[in-house]
Order: C-alpha cells, then structure tokens, then sequence
C-alpha cells in the first residue's frame, strides 16, 4: 500500500463507530484479506496503524486497499460472525480459525429407544434437534449435564447394545 492509501485507510478507522462488530480489510481486487472482531471497532481498526513490529500486521497493511465493517449488538455476536465469515471467506491472513473448528451446539435425539444429549460441532441431517451455538463450550458441557440430570438422557455414545435394558451407567 502506498502512502495515500495508508492516510485513507487511516482516516477510515478514524470514522468507525465506537461499537462492537467485525472488521475487513480487503486488497485490490475487492477479496477479503483479514476479518477480526472488536468490542470497540473504532480504537481496534485503528490500533493497526500504530508503530508495530508484528508482521503479520505489516503484511495486512501492505496489501490492504479498504476496509469495511459490520456492527453487532455485542462482542458475542461478533464473536461468532468472525468465525463463520472466516470460514466462509477463508481469508488468508486469518490462520486460526481457518481449521473449521466451529463453536458447539447441543444435539438431543429423541428418536432412539434411550433419546441422547451429546456436545457435536456439526448438524447433521439425522432428525434430532440441534440447539446453540454455545460459547465458550464448558457452558455447552454443563447444560448437558443438568439436562441430561433432570430430563433422563443418557450422554454416553455408540451403537446400543441389544435387549439391555439400560444402555450405559450414567442412564
């Protein structure tokens, strides 16, 4: 990026809102190099025009043409949209949440002779009922815990064996 863009990238954070939400930085031919998250947009977008000696900073801003931004209610929702744009999108300064590492969700599947609750990060076409996602996951764990508690779900998995007439210690 040469210098005017720079001082136009600039002036751009400048005029964020003060916000939570998610931030792109796009290159020149329009394609979405970095998404990040931010409690406050503003202050976040333009810490990356600081002094720095991180670089994958430099090289963000190196190939960085515009920036654009989406503002959410909470830093919670943020936190979610970065990680399904950044799966989505696959842009390539983001390595960390590339992995497809998606956040929880709770799976019931009432349809089975003794219905399950489990922790899945995939939904699955399979007929039980999905809820989440959940963040971070030891909440996710814990709600399985009290409803598989007070509702009588198992939590173990595997195939059930037959004419049993418990399928596992927990149930």
């Amino acid at each position: 990026m040469d210098l005017d863009q720079k001082i136009i990238l600039k002036e751009k954070a400048s005029q964020l809102p003060t916000r939570p939400g998610i931030y792109f930085f796009l290159d020149k031919a329009r394609q979405i190099i970095y998404i990040g998250k931010a409690r406050d947009l503003k202050e976040r977008v333009k810490s990356y025009f600081q002094p720095t000696s991180d670089p994958k900073i430099k090289h963000i801003l190196q190939e960085a043409i515009d920036l654009d931004y989406l503002v959410t209610d909470t830093e919670k929702e943020a936190a979610f949209l970065e990680n399904n744009f950044v799966r989505r999108f696959q842009p390539k300064f983001n390595l960390r949440l590339k992995d497809d590492k998606s956040f929880p969700l709770i799976k019931i599947n009432l349809s089975e002779d003794f219905p399950s609750i489990t922790l899945t990060r995939r939904v699955e076409n399979d007929g039980a009922r999905y809820f989440g996602p959940f963040h971070p996951t030891h909440q996710a764990r814990r709600t399985i815990e009290l409803i598989a508690k007070y509702f009588h779900l198992r939590t173990c998995s595997g195939p059930l064996p037959q004419g049993r007439k418990r399928p596992c210690l927990e149930y």
